[in-house]
């Protein structure tokens, strides 16, 4: 797992009502649930992060 995706678990397991933003040069990134509501309410286009 890497350390960016253990932050990000870290965040939530405090607050997972929140949505965590990672950005990443003039990008965003959603991770996990966040990227599906996301893509839900914005209609935003899903890509695989790998």
């Amino acid at each position: 797992m890497s350390k960016l995706y253990e932050k990000y678990l870290e965040h939530k397991a405090i607050n997972s009502d929140k949505i965590y933003p990672i950005k990443n040069g003039a990008f965003f990134l959603f991770l996990s649930k966040d990227a599906e509501l996301i893509l839900e309410k914005l209609g935003l286009k899903l890509s695989k992060f790998s």
